[in-house]
Formats: structure tokens, C-alpha cells, sequence
């Protein structure tokens, strides 16, 4: 190879593997979606090969001064290497999603990535002939961007080239590669070193996000013990995937606000022993386990990971109202006379209640084993009956029957026993919602979905059901009547086992939001209940059976006062109205306000500090349970973000003053191993973007509706952080307009409390249908009036 020889490479294969590019987009051969999908990766392939133009070019020279990748430490030469298939691929996927065939454009953007990928390798070969034809060995391939060798380098790798051999590969501003189907990396280049078998070692690679990471050829089972708690379990693993996806697979959770995409960091494991890629490293022998590949056989601590406990809001203000559920218990007295004069039994039945009803199958099947067991004996029944209707036949000691209402929420999942004759709650079960190990939030979910792993959301909140359901004993269970669930949209997908893929992207559109009924048994697939479960309906994608359900409860259905209802959470809806005229919308406000995203963010766990205050710059604060600090739930984050700007540790626009505080941060506590909490620029970015999107919604709502601060007679605050948060803090920030402070009435987990509500008051089906004839959802995303407030409730508002 002549120094300073630039070669120009054409003769690339375009040779798409179907199997490889499917399963780089999550859809696999046993997957719903698969037929479709591969109907058009067909049609696309055809494009592909049209606009693919592939080419390349590598040149042997010195090594730049300043310019000294790790990797090729040692060595005085670099080959430098350029290649593009061009950018007519990129631009027939863009073209796709702009004209809303989203399915097309992944796959194109999928076809493209592997054959840049493939195209390397094809590269490779060649620069390898050469390189042993001059006695050379070669490094791994370095590229910018990965450990220590900075992105900017792509510039100096571009230098090496005339304009014309650079094959019109320039750089933005943004050190992004135009055209962005590119590449620009090195070879270290000695006598002394071998030649490397393959292009690309994907176990030293930083992209472990990447979605061909398990297609390099060096896939390797290992094993991976993992300590949690007094337990060790053992359990398989795979090199190509990486030790968040392992655990997942064997049901071993790890707090993943972000969904495993690397961005929220608190997925923290502490490795024990063995060998792992170093991309997930976050100090000494702690790694963020969804960024963290193992490479030899692991033992992983993941209690640094696991939130223990969680303060869940049962509580919710209780309608007035006289309990009618329409289920009633009938006692019928036979004797044994009555058996012997040959009438049926309902017959017998309907004389002595001096009415006919209409049976269940189940109530029939009953009746006959109790005839067959009285063998002409007097007899006493207790009859189940639903209006006109005979349901079922109880226990003769029976007393009481149940409903359940079931709350399901992107972080928690309450379930509460309701007796159907006298209104008691007889029990309360709170738990996390087990799916938050795919993501903090429902988009975070949505994304997870696709594919085949929607099937893995489905099962997690279906076994935490069940396992709840289980925890009665099964006298209770005998008992229990009538289910009633509520959830946002999503939820209520993932339950269903629905695809949640269309929620995802304009214009959101749900497979249903009416209500539905099923059998215990045929929803989740389990005989611990033998009852009617009923599905509460929603109004949208995003405004869902929670928000129809809180509604019910704060009574809009007969109030002739305009109130709101504001329930702030990932996905903060809002609603106003009364029994006439309803609007609603949601707004992604992100899980900033639960903690995640947020660099020292927790959830409402024992130690997490829930209130603060700062005077004359010292800080104090309480923590849930009062234990020792261990982050910042989201009550806190907004009492802190307060602080904040009442003593002008930031500006109206958010900036940190740097004279005070040069790090651009604020020291909030210290952990019980001496670790410091702080509130960093980041973290008040967050903020300011979920604050600016539920105010900027309301602000909206508020002017559609036609609507003025003081003609709104009453405002909501539902959920667990509208339960804890403080208003004046609130109001500080400008979460909540100044002129709606002394109007907000906490009402807990609205949601639950509606169900409950539905359960016990056989007309609240009447008044639901009542309270969606009414309503109107609000489309902020076709909305120019939502970007404009957003940018200016990004602003802090001057308390002078």
C-alpha cells in the first residue's frame, strides 16, 4: 500500500438479509405483525436496490498529531476510511413518514443501516488485502464518537481527503456526517499487530443501543448470577444482549424509567465478578445494566436498582350517594311438599318471590346439583339476583357480596374490595405497577410494544392482577360479583392485548375506547373469579377510562358550575366543564414530576425527600417515612424547584446563577453513604419543559372553553402527585395559575374512586354515557396555539 495512495471503492453487493433487517425492527416470524411487514420489506427491498450508490475510499498516511484514538496507541499509521451509500435512500424514507407510511420509512431506515453495515465489511476485505500485501497489521476499527475518540475527529478523517475523494461527504455543525447514511473511522495500522478476523467487534462497541448489535457472529451464551436481596438466582445470558434484557427475560426487575434507552440512569447494578463491556460504567464497579453487555460469566448485585416500597394514594373523596348497585340476596324457603307436586324449580322459586325472573347458566347448573343434593328434603337458598335476573345461588351464610375496582396506573395498581349492598370498602391492595421495568412512561411503552413484546406488557399487568385476586382467600373470591377496571388508553390496550402501536403516532388512533365486557376468566385468562368484568370506557387515545372515571366521581355529570379537573403525571390531562359542555385534553408532560429524568429522581419510595425549604440559603426537608435520604420524589422536585427561584438560584428563564453556584448545581443532602443529592441545570430543564407543557394545555383549555380564571368555580387535583404536592410551590413555579390557588380541592386517586362508583351505583352507566355525549377532546398536536404558550410558560414567573 503506497503512503498517501487514496483508493476509491465502487463495486459494492447490495445483498439484504430479510431475517437480519426484521428482527433489527423488533418483528420476528411469530409475530402479528410479521406478514405485513414482510409484504413491505419486499416492495422496499426493490427501492432499495434502485437508490443504494454505495462507495468508499481509504487512504495509508501518518498519524495526526493531536490525533491519537486509544485503540491505536502505538502505532504511527492510520488508514483512514470514508463510505456513504448516498443519501436517495434517506430521502425515500423521509418521504414516508412525512406522507404517514411509517411502516415503509422504518424499514427503509432499518434496509439502510444494514447496508451500511454490510457495506463496511465489504470495505474491510479489501483494506485487509492490501494491508497484508504491505506487512501490516491492522486495529479494530476506531470510530469517532466511541470512548475517548471524540466525535469532532470525523472533521480531521474528512482532511485526508481531496474534495473530490471525499465522495461529497461533508460535516454539519452538529458533527452529524451529511449525507447521514455515512461513515468516517480508522484502522491503526503496525508490523506488530495481526489482522483482526472481523471489521467490527460489537462487544467493545459504545453503541449498545444498537440494533444490530447481535448480528456480528460472536453471539456467546454465559451465565449471570444475580444477588437480590437474600436471594441468588442463576439464570443464561447472551453476549449480543444486554443484562437489563436478561433480567427481563426471567422476570427479574431493575427500575428503568426511560425504558432501557440509557437516558435516566437508574438502572444501577454493582458488578461482583466477570467481565462486561465498559459503555454502561458509572463509577467504580457500578454500571447501568440496560447499556452494560456481559462478555464472560457475571454475578451482579441489583439492589441499587429496586425500589422496595412505594407510596401509593388509595385515599379519594367519597361521592354522596345512596348505594344501588342492583345486585340484592333473595332467601327462598322449600319444602319438602314442593318437591313432590312436579313444578320446575325456577317455577317453585318465582311463586314464592311472587315474580319471574330470567336465569345465568351458571345459576341453572347450580339449581340442578342442589335439587339432586335436597332429595326431596325442606330446603334453604340464597339467590344472587342483578335486577330481573337470578346470577347465582350463594353459600347459605352468605351476607354480603363483593365488587372489585381496579385502578390501573402507569406506576401503581390498586385494587379495592367494595361490599355491593352497603357501600363499605372491606379491603385496599396497592402495588407498582410491574411494567414500569419497560419504561416510566406510556410512549415509553408504546415503544417497547412493538413487535411481539406487547405480549410481555400484557402478561406483567395480568399477573399482577391475579396475584392480587389470589391474596383473597377463596370465601371472598366466591363472593366477589362484578369487576370494574379503569385505566388511561394505553393501559387498557396492553391489558386487552391489543396493539398500542397507532396510539404512538399521529393521529393516536385507539382500536376502542367504549366499554367492554368480559368474563374474568376470558380477560386473564385465569378461573380465581367466576364474574362479569366490565372495561370503563374512555373519550381518546389519550384521555382515557381514569379521566371518565374521575369525572363521575367530582360529579360534572350534575354540577352546573364549571369546574376542573387536573390530574398531572406523565401524561397530564386536564378537563373542564360541566353537565352540558365538557373539553379534555392530554398533554406529554414526561415523567419529570414522578422523578424520572431527573439526575437524583426517585418515586415516592421510603428515604425520598418529599418537601424542602430553603432560607437564606440553607436547606432543610422531610423524606417519606423519614428515613435517610435516597433521591428526590416529585413533591420534592417541585418544592426544590421553588426554592429555586424564590431565593434566585435561578433566573426567569431557568439559567442558574453561576457566581453562586459555578457547578451549576445545588447541593440538596447527603445519602447514609455519604453520596451527595443535587438538583443540577438538567434537572431544572426537565422541569421547565413538563411545567410549560400542563400549563400551556390549560392555558389552551381554558380559552377554547371560552373561559375565565374567575369563572372557574372549582379545581380537582387528582393522583398521587396532585395528593403531595404543595400548591404554593406549585403556583411559584407557575405549574398552577396565581388566580386558581385558593379554588383547588385534592380529591386523591379520582380514578379508583369513580370505579368504585360505577360499582355501586347501577345508574352510573347512564351518567357515563351522559358525560361522553357532552365531551370534547382538544388535539393540542394540530393546535398552534399550544407551541406559543409552550415557549412562554417555559419562562418562571417574577414573585417581586
Amino acid at each position: 500500500m503506497k503512503h498517501k495512495q487514496i483508493t476509491v471503492v465502487t463495486d459494492f453487493l447490495f445483498r439484504p438479509d430479510k431475517k437480519t433487517i426484521m428482527e433489527s425492527l423488533d418483528c420476528y416470524e411469530h409475530s402479528s405483525a410479521y406478514g405485513e411487514m414482510s409484504k413491505i420489506y419486499d416492495k422496499m427491498t426493490e427501492i432499495a436496490a434502485r437508490a443504494i450508490t454505495a462507495k468508499a475510499a481509504y487512504v495509508l498516511d501518518e498519524k495526526l498529531g493531536g490525533f491519537n484514538p486509544s485503540g491505536a496507541n502505538g502505532c504511527n499509521q492510520l488508514i483512514y476510511c470514508l463510505l456513504t451509500i448516498g443519501n436517495t435512500l434517506a430521502d425515500e424514507s423521509a418521504a414516508c413518514f412525512q406522507s404517514g407510511m411509517y411502516a415503509e420509512g422504518l424499514v427503509l431506515d432499518a434496509i439502510a443501516n444494514f447496508a451500511l453495515f454490510d457495506c463496511s465489511r465489504q470495505l474491510y476485505q479489501k483494506v485487509v488485502c492490501e494491508a497484508q500485501t504491505a506487512g501490516l497489521g491492522l486495529t479494530r476499527r476506531l470510530s469517532p464518537g466511541e470512548g475517548d475518540f471524540d466525535v469532532t475527529c470525523q472533521q480531521s478523517i474528512l482532511e485526508r481527503f481531496t474534495a473530490e475523494d471525499a465522495l461529497g461527504i461533508t460535516m454539519t455543525g452538529g458533527c452529524m456526517l451529511d449525507p447521514v447514511k455515512s461513515l468516517a473511522y480508522v484502522y491503526g495500522a503496525d508490523v506488530d499487530l495481526p489482522i483482526n478476523p472481523v471489521d467490527h467487534d460489537c462487544s467493545t462497541c459504545g453503541r449498545s443501543d444498537c440494533k444490530l448489535r447481535k448480528f456480528d457472529g460472536r453471539e456467546q451464551t454465559v451465565s449471570l448470577t444475580v444477588v437480590d436481596g437474600e436471594r441468588r438466582h442463576t439464570i443464561s445470558a447472551k453476549t449480543s444482549q444486554s443484562i437489563m434484557t436478561a433480567l427481563s427475560a426471567q422476570g427479574l426487575r431493575v427500575h428503568s424509567p426511560c425504558g432501557g434507552r440509557g437516558t435516566c440512569g437508574k438502572c444501577r447494578i454493582s458488578l461482583i465478578s466477570g467481565k462486561t463491556t465498559q459503555d454502561g460504567l458509572v463509577n467504580d464497579g457500578i454500571y447501568l445494566a440496560c447499556r452494560t453487555y456481559p462478555l464472560t460469566d457475571c454475578e451482579v448485585d441489583i439492589r441499587l436498582s429496586q425500589e422496595t416500597s412505594y407510596q401509593t394514594v388509595t385515599e379519594f373523596q367519597a361521592s354522596a350517594f345512596v348505594p344501588d348497585s342492583g345486585f340484592r340476596i333473595m332467601g327462598v324457603d322449600l319444602a319438602a311438599a314442593d318437591w313432590r307436586n312436579g313444578d320446575s324449580v325456577t317455577k317453585l322459586i318465582h311463586r314464592q318471590l311472587g315474580n319471574e325472573y330470567s336465569y345465568s347458566l351458571k345459576a341453572l347448573r347450580k339449581l340442578s346439583l342442589l335439587k339432586n343434593e335436597a332429595k326431596g328434603e325442606a330446603t334453604q337458598m340464597k339467590l344472587l339476583v342483578d335486577g330481573n335476573k337470578i346470577v347465582d345461588l350463594l353459600p347459605p351464610s352468605a351476607k354480603r357480596v363483593f365488587g372489585l375496582a381496579i385502578d390501573i396506573g402507569t406506576t401503581t395498581l390498586v385494587l379495592s374490595l367494595v361490599d355491593l349492598l352497603n357501600g363499605e370498602v372491606v379491603q385496599t391492595h396497592s402495588l407498582l405497577n410491574n411494567q414500569r421495568r419497560y419504561g416510566a412512561d406510556v410512549i415509553s411503552r408504546i415503544q417497547y410494544s412493538t413487535g411481539n413484546n406487547g405480549a410481555a406488557l400484557r402478561s406483567s399487568i395480568c399477573t399482577d392482577i391475579v396475584n392480587c385476586v389470589r391474596g383473597f382467600d377463596a370465601q371472598t373470591r366466591a363472593l366477589i360479583v362484578h369487576v370494574a377496571i379503569a385505566g388511561n388508553t394505553t393501559m387498557l390496550h396492553f391489558l386487552l392485548g391489543l396493539s398500542a402501536e397507532s396510539l404512538g403516532r399521529y393521529p393516536f388512533q385507539p382500536v376502542t375506547t367504549e366499554s367492554q365486557q368480559f368474563s374474568f376468566t376470558e380477560l386473564f385468562g385465569d378461573t380465581s373469579l367466576d364474574c362479569q368484568t366490565t372495561v370503563l370506557p374512555g373519550v381518546s387515545a389519550f384521555v382515557g377510562a381514569d379521566v371518565v372515571a374521575g369525572m363521575l366521581q367530582c360529579g360534572f355529570a350534575t354540577t352546573t358550575e364549571i369546574a376542573m379537573l387536573i390530574d398531572i403525571g406523565t401524561n397530564g390531562e386536564i378537563v373542564i366543564g360541566n353537565r352540558d359542555k365538557i373539553l379534555c385534553l392530554a398533554t406529554a408532560a414526561g415523567p419529570a414530576f414522578e422523578g424520572a429524568n431527573i439526575s437524583c429522581g426517585t418515586g415516592s419510595i421510603s428515604g425520598a425527600i418529599a418537601s424542602f425549604q430553603m432560607s437564606d440559603g440553607q436547606p432543610s426537608y422531610t423524606t417519606i417515612d423519614g428515613g435517610e435520604p435516597v433521591g428526590i420524589c416529585g413533591s420534592g422536585i417541585i418544592d426544590i424547584m421553588a426554592a429555586c427561584v424564590r431565593e434566585r438560584v435561578v433566573n426567569a428563564t431557568g439559567k442558574f446563577d453561576l457566581e453562586r453556584f459555578p457547578n451549576g448545581t445545588l447541593a440538596i443532602a447527603q445519602t447514609a453513604q455519604g453520596d451527595w443529592i443535587h438538583f443540577t441545570q438538567k434537572d431544572v430543564r426537565e422541569l421547565q419543559l413538563a411545567k410549560a407543557a400542563m400549563r400551556a394545555g390549560a392555558e389552551v383549555l381554558l380559552e377554547t372553553y371560552g373561559c375565565r380564571y374567575d369563572e372557574v368555580g372549582a379545581v380537582y387535583l387528582a393522583g398521587s402527585f396532585g395528593s403531595h404536592v404543595n400548591i404554593d410551590s406549585a403556583v411559584a413555579i407557575g405549574l398552577l395559575p396565581k388566580e386558581l390557588q385558593t379554588k383547588v380541592k385534592r380529591v386523591g386517586n379520582s380514578s379508583l374512586g369513580g370505579t368504585i362508583q360505577y360499582l355501586l351505583e347501577q345508574s352510573s352507566q347512564q351518567t357515563i354515557r351522559d358525560l361522553l355525549a357532552v365531551s370534547t377532546h382538544l388535539d393540542l398536536a394540530a393546535d398552534s396555539r399550544f407551541n406559543e404558550q409552550f415557549i412562554e410558560q417555559m419562562m418562571f414567573p417574577n414573585l417581586e
